[in-house]
């Protein structure tokens, strides 16, 4: 699909057992609910002043695509789910030179071993980018073993869990945005996140 401009509200784009390849595709303005991103490849589209929620990207590909307006709700997949890799006929994700700098990303994650250090990324105080996610969580761990009150632990050890995990699934780099967190447990996160 070459150089398609598609509509303003699209309730999903083509999800069947065949990869959909979109390239030079204009879904500017759009307002796009998802829900699983089926089997997918985005080559040069520009999402610009979007409104994107809802969307699960296990095979999806995106390669040098542009994004401004909101992203929420989204997981993008580095790794192929094994259930998933013949269909797809890949065992890795493309994700590649993408532009994120200019949208607002609420509860997007990057797992399974996306190179964020190859994407432009949104920054500013909303956002903490570890470089290095592994010693981070380490870190991280040593000082929320460190915290005395155990209701302050309490608060912050589903998040600290989660990160341990993306780790061990392959992710080098993390983006976290800690508004995405319960109002309770921000503060502690940002302190176990700072801690050298």
């Amino acid at each position: 699909m070459r150089v398609r401009r598609f509509g303003d509200r699209i309730r999903f784009l083509r999800a069947g057992r065949a990869t959909s390849e979109y390239v030079d595709c204009s879904f500017i303005g759009s307002k796009i609910h998802m829900g699983p991103g089926g089997y997918a490849r985005f080559v040069h589209c520009n999402f610009e002043d979007v409104l994107i929620d809802n969307w699960f990207c296990f095979a999806v590909e995106l390669v040098e695509c542009t994004f401004s307006g909101r992203l929420r709700k989204a997981v993008f997949n580095g790794r192929v789910p094994p259930e998933m890799q013949d269909i797809a006929g890949r065992k890795e994700n493309r994700f590649e030179g993408n532009d994120f700098s200019r949208a607002k990303l609420l509860d997007v994650a990057f797992r399974t071993g996306i190179d964020l250090s190859g994407q432009r990324l949104p920054s500013g105080s909303e956002y903490t980018f570890l470089s290095h996610a592994s010693s981070a969580v380490r870190q991280a761990r040593i000082s929320y073993n460190a915290l005395d009150d155990p209701e302050v632990k309490k608060k912050v050890r589903g998040f600290l869990a989660a990160m341990e995990q993306e780790v061990a699934n392959g992710q080098m780099q993390l983006l976290i945005r800690v508004n995405d967190y319960p109002s309770a447990s921000r503060s502690t996160i940002r302190r176990i996140l700072q801690a050298d």
